[in-house]
């Protein structure tokens, strides 16, 4: 069963930073991300960074813009 916990940005309450430190320290999970521009999908450690579809101001591509797979279940991933 795969564990997703989103933080919504309004009205936070300290429980819920908690419940978050609770969660992210059972290293059974993996967190995507796809916000911050990469070259190529990096994992390190339990993080995954998948935003190589970005563009430089002027619409050059950032990133070799290869699709990944991403199975929740198995925690793994792999280039399409």
């Amino acid at each position: 069963m795969s564990k997703i916990f989103v933080i919504p940005d309004v009205h936070l309450k300290p429980w819920m930073f908690e419940k978050a430190s609770e969660i992210l320290s059972e290293q059974d999970y993996l967190q995507v991300v796809g916000h911050t521009p990469v070259i190529s999908a990096i994992q390190e450690g339990n993080l995954l960074s998948l935003d190589n579809f970005s563009t430089y101001r002027d619409g050059i591509p950032y990133g070799d813009q290869r699709f990944v797979f991403v199975d929740t279940t198995e925690k793994t991933w792999q280039f399409a």
